[in-house]
């Protein structure tokens, strides 16, 4: 059985983006409402961050809500904030990121929708070296 074949035959919550028959792009992805709540964890690794913005998403999917970032750096340390559309998420702004792994929560102004930018804010690099940044993402709507 052949690669076609068994796409064609596989259950995907994706199965309405690519009508199987022609390979041509059918419409908006629905996603069902059991990804509403998924928890995601994505992680920025900066191996020699320099005082700059660096996008994370430069137009959202899916909504979803910041709920807290980890991190850390291996030598010296950074000022970091993260910002949607511009607007500093409260909690995680002017984050001293340092050698020991912390922990900031988002407070407010975290919703991030539809199109939306997400952007890590870096300054006030201090000989720092392999910045890690993860963030906890929850979803909060299929694809608006």
């Amino acid at each position: 059985m052949g690669f076609e074949n068994k796409h064609q035959t596989t259950t995907s919550i994706f199965s309405n983006v690519v009508d199987a028959s022609t390979g041509v792009f059918a419409g908006d992805v629905t996603l069902g409402d059991d990804l509403i709540g998924l928890i995601e964890s994505p992680v920025i690794v900066i191996l020699e961050p320099e005082d700059r913005s660096y996008p994370i998403e430069q137009f959202a999917q899916y909504a979803y809500t910041i709920e807290e970032s980890r991190h850390q750096t291996t030598a010296g340390s950074v000022i970091a904030s993260i910002t949607i559309n511009g607007t500093v998420v409260e909690g995680l702004d002017n984050v001293t990121v340092s050698g020991a792994q912390e922990t900031a929560t988002a407070t407010s102004a975290n919703s991030v929708n539809l199109g939306d930018k997400v952007v890590l804010v870096v300054s006030g690099c201090s000989v720092s070296s392999d910045l890690q940044f993860g963030l906890r993402l929850k979803r909060t709507n299929t694809n608006t």
